[in-house]
This record gives C-alpha cells, sequence and structure tokens, in this order.
C-alpha cells in the first residue's frame, strides 16, 4: 500500500487519500485495509518519517526530536525499510524466510 506504482513517487496510500479527498468517498481498496493496533500506531508512523534511513540517523532523529523510538522499534523499521518498493502479497516476503 506504501510503495508507489511504477515510474510514479507516490504511494498508492497517498493516491487513494486524494482520490477520497477530491471525491469524498472512501475507496474500496483503503476501507479493506486492516486495522492497526494502537501500541504499534507509533512504530508505523516512524517506519513511513524514517523508513529509508540508518540506525545511526534514527538515534539521530531520536535525540534531537525527543520522540522517544524505542529499540524494537528501530529494529522493525530496518528490517521493512528492506521491502520499501516491493509489491508484497505475503508476509514475510520469501527472501526473508
Amino acid at each position: 500500500m506504501r510503495s508507489a506504482p511504477k515510474g510514479s513517487e507516490i504511494s498508492r496510500y497517498d493516491i487513494l487519500k486524494q482520490v477520497e479527498k477530491t471525491t469524498g468517498e472512501t475507496p474500496e481498496e483503503l476501507l479493506e485495509t486492516p486495522e492497526l493496533r494502537p501500541e504499534h500506531a507509533h512504530a508505523w508512523e516512524l517506519f513511513n518519517k524514517l523508513g529509508e534511513y540508518s540506525f545511526q540517523e534514527i538515534d539521530a532523529y531520536s535525540r534531537l526530536t525527543g520522540d522517544c523510538v524505542r529499540p524494537w522499534e528501530s529494529e522493525a523499521i530496518m528490517v521493512l525499510s528492506k521491502h520499501i518498493g516491493e509489491d508484497l502479497q505475503q508476509w514475510p516476503p520469501k527472501s526473508v524466510n
């Protein structure tokens, strides 16, 4: 959902959110997305901000902003960032097994 279609720099999610904003109707694909558990919301927000950065850059972000990035969140960001741009139909991806 967060990957961009080939030839685009805008993610499918952002495109669908723009469609929702423009039409006032939520696209079916957005309605079908799974709900994120509240305890994981912070990690997801961090991933969307920091998904393309190194451990050192994530640590610097945490120290500079005061936004505490817990060790498991850093690890999750790094693992997930390896798959940015892949069209994942299953988790974990076959490349991880």
